[in-house]
């Protein structure tokens, strides 16, 4: 073979062989899944396709739940608000979170306002309920100084004497014994009744005076127009003269 024969065949033989490496090459080269399966298994219908993957739930229920008792919680005090605060607590650990949020923030206000408005109602109560045991212990202790002066009046004897027990035995609205105070000034005698109050004990803030009355007193050792202490009765009028 001469060179002429060797140089016609050199690209003859290098054609060749890229012939054979592109068929090498495209042996290797798989073709995509979907190519693969329609290859070996071609679609009876246009409606044979591939199942899609399953997707997650996404729903919280048991946040929905919980903010559907806090909305009710608006309707009815105390248990829809405490249902939801605790559901919602719970449904917080879950996705999404949106619901058990607000049911969360919805219970927690609806508890303070409701305890807030407890707190005053009970305070007006307990109040109202005070003035309420002032008025009658007023009118019980005026009733019974009322009644002690008529009696006083009526047989002679000093229901309030100066610096000893007073004859009285009432008791205010919350069955505590009044206290009696009677002073002398000018020649004026006062007669003062007093309620402990609401908290039972005297010497507080809560004391109140419940009734006072006074009654004219002629003092002992001053002399009448003969120049002799008067002869006072127990009511305090002149004694009649012995001879009159």
């Amino acid at each position: 073979m001469n060179h002429d024969d060797r140089n016609r065949e050199m690209p003859e033989t290098a054609g060749r062989e890229q012939a054979r490496r592109d068929h090498a090459r495209q042996d290797h080269v798989l073709p995509p899944p979907d190519a693969q399966r329609f290859a070996a298994a071609p679609p009876i219908s246009p409606f044979d396709v591939p199942p899609m993957a399953p997707v997650a739930d996404e729903r919280n229920t048991l946040g929905m739940v919980a903010f559907i008792a806090a909305i009710a919680g608006f309707c009815v005090p105390a248990l829809p608000s405490l249902f939801a605060l605790v559901a919602g607590a719970i449904a917080l650990r879950r996705r999404p979170r949106g619901f058990a949020i607000a049911a969360v923030v919805v219970s927690v206000a609806q508890l303070a306002l409701g305890t807030l408005l407890l707190v005053v109602a009970l305070g007006a109560t307990a109040s109202s309920r005070s003035r309420a045991r002032t008025i009658v212990s007023s009118s019980f202790a005026q009733t019974a100084l009322e009644e002690a002066l008529a009696a006083e009046a009526a047989d002679g004897v000093d229901r309030f004497p100066i610096g000893a027990p007073a004859v009285f035995t009432a008791t205010d609205a919350w069955g505590v014994p009044f206290r009696v105070e009677v002073v002398v000034e000018d020649g004026r005698r006062r007669v003062s009744i007093w309620s402990a109050g609401d908290d039972r004990e005297f010497d507080t803030a809560d004391d109140f005076l419940a009734a006072s009355d006074g009654v004219e007193e002629d003092a002992p050792d001053e002399p009448n127009a003969t120049g002799e202490p008067n002869a006072a009765g127990p009511d305090g009028a002149d004694a009649p003269d012995a001879g009159g």
